[in-house]
């Protein structure tokens, strides 16, 4: 079983899952850092609708088939299902670690988690679905029927960004808050 572990598929494949857990990790920990969640309205739903919780909805909904298809390639590489599931485990604690991270950042150093965090895992994201996800859709062999369920899944996935865009909204505005003080005019 040490031998299946040091095959490079293996390595790479338990590693890149690991990073890739890690910084889906960091983007929930500095989305809930940002959020403005209120003691007095600290209930599940203002959770779920928090930066943090539709960063983490969002993070769930692509982590099913990634951990899905990781799953497939350890047992092709001839992993038991007990094994692969082990596996995958471990590289899921990346994920727990970044979310502790992405959480404290901003006490570490201030500004580290909204203004650092946020941005370079939202890159990443661009980065992955520009240069591995958008290219092995273009390279899809099929006809119409391919190309509409593509196009449908493309419009779900924009609503769905627009519905969480809405719903994080709940009447505030976004952005750096300014408070302006009047005695300095006097």
């Amino acid at each position: 079983s040490a031998k299946l572990f040091l095959s490079s598929s293996v390595l790479l494949n338990l590693l890149g899952d690991s990073l890739h857990n890690f910084t889906d990790g960091l983007a929930i920990g500095a989305t809930f850092a940002a959020s403005e969640i209120h003691s007095h309205d600290a209930s599940v739903f203002s959770l779920i609708k928090s930066r943090g919780g539709l960063a983490t909805a969002s993070v769930f909904f692509h982590e099913v088939p990634h951990e899905l298809g990781d799953f497939a390639t350890l047992l092709n590489a001839g992993f038991s299902r007990n094994m692969a599931i082990g596996a995958q485990f471990l590289t899921a604690i990346a994920a727990f670690v970044g979310t502790a991270f992405g959480l404290y950042s901003s006490q570490l150093i201030e500004g580290l988690g909204h203004e650092v965090l946020l941005p370079f895992t939202a890159g990443g994201f661009l980065y992955l679905a520009s240069c591995t996800i958008l290219p092995e859709i273009l390279a899809t062999p099929g006809g119409i029927k391919v190309r509409f369920f593509q196009l449908i899944s493309f419009a779900v996935g924009v609503a769905f960004l627009y519905a969480a865009g809405h719903m994080e909204e709940g009447g505030h505005s976004h952005g750096i808050h300014h408070h302006h003080h009047d005695d300095e005019e006097l």
